[in-house]
């Protein structure tokens, strides 16, 4: 007892030491007490146990070993006595009595050798034995020398000279009852009593074992339990002097994380752990935070350098096609020349599929880069379903008459005619799937189906041709970019990038393309798109937007200045802007700009940006400044740049611009920002003669075909051309006069703009032209350009 007291009063010593200690050695201590107690108790357990396993187990391997010699060697005993009895029964086959007694000698030896090991277990000291070392050594060498003789005795009978059969089988039944035998029975029957201990020696060794066992795990679970309890015991005393501080310290943590504020800090009121921890903490946070802004930094570099690239690319693709429109179009112009050969005529027809080949792979090209630079934008619209159709049908049926294959397209009466989406992204995602089916189909049908799907408000585009297929296998790389099928490359065209552009801009829309194909059977892609509500705005189009005539009050003169580097930007602004009755100035650059302000009377600024000299933001920074110094109104700056760029939006408006306009802009937009800023109102074309444009047949103004370069498109009472033709007579002779100037240069980065200007309730005029721009077919819009400004003249000529 009194030890058991020293042992808890160096316990209690050792515990206020631990506490008085700085939290580090709290810590350290009072684990390493609790660890200490664990192990040790641990391991006075696992020693003792183990100590008692251990005596077990030899126990047992001794009781265990002792019962197999005893049991071969009575194996090997009785063994030796049926070879015995057996000679006895071939007494007259001497092959078989010298076999049975070279068996019975065999045995005797192998009882020996048994004999000896069990000497050699006794010998050993071994933790069991069946019998006194005293008794069991003198009974091993009686039993086996009465075994020994009983077989001599045998082999003498067997072997005795001059005897007669009938005697030797009288003397082996004599030597069956004789002492001898009487001997070997009680031998045998002790044998069988010291196995029988051997073998229940060998079970209680079994259950000590087993003891040993379960006392190794009483102990382990004493120690641990043990241990547990103290180290429990130096936790709820080490957690009431430091629960506090940690405490505050998670909050701060907990704050930091939900509020990614890495601004906050610790406290530091103390020079212990907690101190310690709480700059360590402090430092993490600040390192944390300048880690943060290094990867926003990072990142937004990595942005702007894909931005980069994708912008280049697109540039770059543009730069390439701006020379293939005159390539094309002084292609078409020339192959009208009556004066050239055939073989003239040939190497223009390759000039023209060529390019027309590389134009197709550049457009790829470009789709894809606007896609990945964030520029390719939603601009829906409402149109006309069955027109659209109509006009989708008319740009891909010479390509399927070519191939001699039927095309269909089938509208379901249920569909909606009236959409609300991008109708430009909408046709160039079927023209690429018709195309596409075209192209790999060789005879049989191609068409397009437009149903309204399973799911509310929704409307399924299906494509479907009987061509070639495709493998299962390729299906997955299908709408990777630049992967092509084992039959796209067979055909040696594209660049792989269709179907790509095409998922892409399906998702745009909301939808989503899937493919099912059979190799020699066909395809069918098929796209949902939602149904988009229409806007008040759209529903009121047709009604409120006209074309505009002129400006409705006469009494003032409105000069506006155009600023621009390139000429055909201001011959477009002019001659959209003069025939309304606006006083267009223009200015090349912005020094020029400049002076033009100070020398006029300027109601509105139309600029670039990137100019010569001076560009739009110098200029306009220049103008304010002035403005302000002599106390005068603003006068609007307006800002038509083709740059998408949001930074570039916000300098704009930094430096002092009213807007922005984007490049190709439409007439009604430019319009309107200028009698917004003007505070203005204009005159419209009259109800009659829209009406008339509106009411012509879609069919006589879309009759449209991609015809071979070799064949202009006839002239004939079929052809839309008269009709067209009056359309646009009723269009200003200015704007006509630039329209003729960019076909004849075949310029369609220049015409497409200036269609653009086209109100909406021209609608059939726009499509159409676009359509003759697209298939390059710039000598027709000449021709009908010239037969406008022809009839123009003749009319002034009669007044």
């Amino acid at each position: 007892m009194m030890k058991l007291g020293h042992i808890t009063h160096k316990i209690k010593k050792g515990w206020e030491r631990i506490r008085s200690g700085r939290i580090r050695h709290k810590i350290g201590s009072g684990y390493a007490f609790a660890i200490g107690t664990g192990l040790a108790g641990s391991l006075i357990g696992l020693v003792v146990a183990d100590y008692y396993q251990g005596q077990g187990i030899v126990q047992l391997a001794d009781a265990n070993i002792q019962a197999q010699l005893l049991v071969h060697f009575q194996v090997e005993i009785e063994r030796a006595e049926r070879l015995g009895v057996v000679l006895g029964t071939v007494v007259g086959d001497r092959q078989a009595s010298q076999l049975y007694q070279k068996k019975l000698d065999d045995n005797l030896v192998e009882i020996k050798a048994t004999q000896e090991d069990l000497q050699t277990f006794i010998t050993g000291n071994p933790a069991w034995l069946a019998i006194s070392v005293d008794t069991f050594e003198p009974f091993l060498d009686r039993y086996t020398q009465a075994l020994v003789e009983y077989s001599d005795r045998i082999q003498q009978i067997i072997n005795q000279p001059n005897i007669g059969l009938e005697e030797q089988q009288n003397q082996l039944r004599s030597l069956v009852l004789s002492e001898r035998q009487r001997e070997l029975d009680q031998l045998g029957a002790t044998l069988d009593q010291i196995l029988a201990t051997a073998q229940q020696q060998a079970r209680q060794a079994e259950v000590e074992l087993e003891n040993a066992q379960g006392l190794e795990k009483g102990i382990i679970i004493f120690s641990s339990l043990f241990a547990v309890a103290i180290a429990g015991w130096i936790a709820l005393g080490t957690t009431e002097d430091i629960i506090g501080p940690l405490e505050q310290l998670t909050d701060l943590a907990a704050t930091v994380t939900e509020e990614e504020n890495w601004q906050l800090r610790m406290p530091i009121s103390t020079q212990d752990e907690i101190a310690s921890l709480s700059k360590t903490l402090n430092s993490l946070m600040e390192r944390v935070h300048q880690r943060t802004d290094q990867l926003l930094e990072a990142k937004e570099s990595a942005e702007r350098a894909n931005q980069a690239k994708s912008t280049f690319l697109a540039k770059m693709s543009h730069e390439l096609r701006t020379p293939l429109h005159a390539i094309l179009g002084f292609t078409q112009i020339m192959v009208k020349d009556n004066t050239l050969t055939d073989k003239h005529q040939e190497q223009l027809q390759i000039i023209y599929s060529s390019s027309q080949h590389l134009l197709g792979l550049i457009n790829d090209i470009l789709d894809l880069s606007k896609i990945e630079a964030g520029k390719s934008e939603l601009l829906p619209q409402d149109f006309n379903l069955l027109t659209f159709v109509h006009h989708l049908e008319s740009m891909v049926e010479f390509k399927a008459k070519k191939k001699g294959l039927h095309l269909s397209m089938e509208v379901q009466e249920n569909v909606p005619q009236s959409l609300y989406t991008d109708e430009q992204k909408l046709r160039q995602i079927l023209l690429n799937l018709l195309s596409n089916a075209i192209k790999f189909t060789r005879q049989g049908n191609v068409s397009l189906t437009i149903t309204v799907a399973d799911r509310p408000d929704t409307l399924q585009f299906t494509v479907t041709d009987t061509g070639i297929g495709i493998a299962s296998e390729e299906l997955d790389q299908l709408f990777q970019p630049f992967e092509q099928t084992q039959s796209g490359k067979q055909s040696q065209e594209g660049t792989g990038l269709g179907l790509t552009i095409s998922q892409q801009l399906v998702n745009l829309l909301g939808g989503a393309l899937s493919v099912s194909s059979e190799v020699n059977q066909g395809s069918m892609f098929t796209f949902d798109l939602p149904l988009l509500p229409v806007p008040r705005e759209a529903e009121a189009l047709s009604e409120v937007e006209r074309r505009v005539t002129g400006i409705a009050s006469t009494e003032k003169t409105y000069r506006i200045l155009v600023v621009d580097d390139k000429w055909e930007n201001r011959e477009i602004l002019r001659s959209l802007l003069t025939p309304l009755g606006f006083e267009v100035l223009e200015a090349t650059q912005g020094e020029e700009a400049l002076t033009l302000w100070e020398q006029e009377t300027i109601n509105l600024i139309l600029t670039d940006i990137r100019m010569p000299v001076r560009d739009g933001y110098s200029m306009t920074i220049s103008i304010r400044e002035r403005e302000q110094q002599r106390g005068i109104p603003h006068v609007p700056i307006i800002v038509t740049t083709a740059s998408t760029f949001e930074e570039e939006r916000q300098q704009m408006l930094a430096t002092g611009c009213n807007d922005l306009v984007h490049k190709p802009f439409l007439e009604a937009v430019i319009l309107e920002k200028i009698a917004q800023y003007l505070e203005l109102e204009y005159t419209y074309e009259s109800e009659s003669e829209r009406d008339r444009l509106n009411n012509q047949p879609y069919d006589s103004l879309n009759d449209t075909e991609d015809y071979p370069l070799s064949k202009p498109p006839p002239l004939s009472s079929e052809n839309p051309r008269s009709l067209l033709s009056d359309a646009m007579a009723q269009q200003p002779i200015e704007w006509i006069a630039a329209l003729q100037k960019a076909a004849t240069e075949a310029d369609a980065d220049l015409m497409l703009p200036l269609i653009d200007q086209l109100s909406t309730s021209q609608l059939q005029l726009r499509q159409q032209l676009v359509a003759w721009v697209d298939n390059f077919q710039f000598e027709v819009i000449c021709e009908i350009t010239e037969e406008c400004i022809l009839q123009e003249s003749n009319q002034f000529i009669a007044r």
